[in-house]
């Protein structure tokens, strides 16, 4: 099972047959997902027992987004949380790696990203590498997007990068 934080991601992968070349679901809660999602999310990865993995930004709202499904609502007392949901989204060694267009840090990025440090989540050494991503947005005052991925080539989300994060375990 496949989150992605944006349809015109969602969108793309759909466009390029992504499930057929690799079996999978693909879902989109279009940016901070709706309770309807999350509960969807949630039945899917305990019913079928499937792997989650979180296709999101590398921005602070991309991790916000990221843990609404991974820990749950606070207001809800963690319910129709995905603890097991790796975050597949872009990571600081792709961007410089494939040398993809970033974007300053706005004001909001910015208190989000100090909201972030402030979750418990973060203390916690199993999570570190994910905090290590939100201080090297802090550090660079940069985040990047999906969509500098068709940079590359307008399939290199669908044909190249997802397949190889997920088949070579490169996510958080």
């Amino acid at each position: 099972l496949v989150v992605v934080e944006k349809e015109g991601i969602f969108n793309r992968l759909v466009e390029d047959g992504f499930c057929k070349r690799i079996p999978s679901v693909i879902i989109t809660g279009l940016g901070y997902p709706p309770l309807y999602v999350r509960v969807l999310v949630h039945k899917i990865s305990r019913t079928l027992g499937v792997p989650v993995y979180g296709l999101f930004d590398h921005g602070p709202h991309g991790v916000a987004i990221h843990l609404t499904y991974k820990l749950g609502s606070r207001r809800m007392g963690g319910a129709h949380a995905v603890k097991d949901m790796k975050f597949l989204g872009l990571q600081r060694n792709d961007i410089d790696e494939l040398k993809l267009q970033t974007h300053p840090l706005s004001r909001n990025d910015l208190r989000a990203y100090c909201s972030l440090m402030n979750n418990p989540f973060f203390k916690r050494e199993e999570n570190k590498r994910l905090k290590n991503e939100l201080d090297s947005m802090q550090a660079t005052g940069t985040k990047a997007e999906l969509q500098s991925l068709f940079e590359v080539s307008i399939q290199h989300l669908s044909h190249n990068y997802l397949p190889q994060q997920i088949l070579k375990h490169k996510y958080i």
